[in-house]
C-alpha cells in the first residue's frame, strides 16, 4: 500500500470495519464541527429552489458562516458560508426582474441563490446599466424592485 495513503486510510489502525466517521472527523476543520449543517451536510447541495431556500435559512444562522465561506472559495458546487458555489444559477437577477413584477431583494436572492448581500450588490451593478426602480418600505424597510 502507498504509504500516503496509508497515513489517511481508516483502517491504519487495522480495523476490520471502513469507519466514515471517523475518517471524516480526522479530517473535518475544527470550526466545522459548530457548523449549523453539521448533521445534515446533504443539505448544502440543494437541488431545487425550496431546498436552496432552506440551506440559505440555515447558513444565515450559522456561527461559523466566515470560514466556511473562505472554504468554499475552493470549492465549485455546493452551499458555503451562505454563498451557491454552483457555476450558474438557474436565473439571473436580470432575468427575473424582465420578467416584470415586483421583486423583493429576499426574493431575488432565493431565486439565483444568492446571499441578500450578494443581490444588493448585483443590484447596483445592473442599476448602471438598466432602470431599476427599487422602493423601501417605510415600516419595514423591505426594498422591492422593477425593472421600467
Amino acid at each position: 500500500m502507498n504509504p500516503n495513503i496509508e497515513e489517511f486510510h481508516p483502517l491504519n489502525n487495522h480495523a476490520d470495519v471502513f469507519d466514515p466517521h471517523t475518517y471524516l472527523q480526522a479530517h473535518t476543520p475544527q470550526w466545522a464541527q459548530h457548523a449549523a449543517c453539521k448533521n445534515q451536510p446533504h443539505t448544502m447541495y440543494p437541488t431545487t429552489p425550496t431546498e436552496l431556500a432552506a440551506a440559505l435559512n440555515l447558513c444565515a444562522q450559522c456561527p461559523v458562516q466566515k470560514p466556511c465561506a473562505e472554504k468554499g472559495l475552493t470549492e465549485s458546487h455546493g452551499i458555503w458560508g451562505g454563498i451557491n458555489r454552483e457555476p450558474h444559477p438557474t436565473q439571473t437577477i436580470h432575468k427575473l426582474l424582465t420578467q416584470g413584477g415586483t421583486w423583493t431583494t429576499e426574493q431575488l436572492a432565493q431565486q439565483t441563490g444568492r446571499t441578500i448581500a450578494h443581490t444588493h450588490t448585483q443590484l447596483k451593478k445592473l442599476a448602471h446599466t438598466h432602470p431599476i426602480t427599487t422602493t423601501t418600505h417605510p415600516t419595514t424597510g423591505e426594498q422591492t424592485h422593477t425593472l421600467n
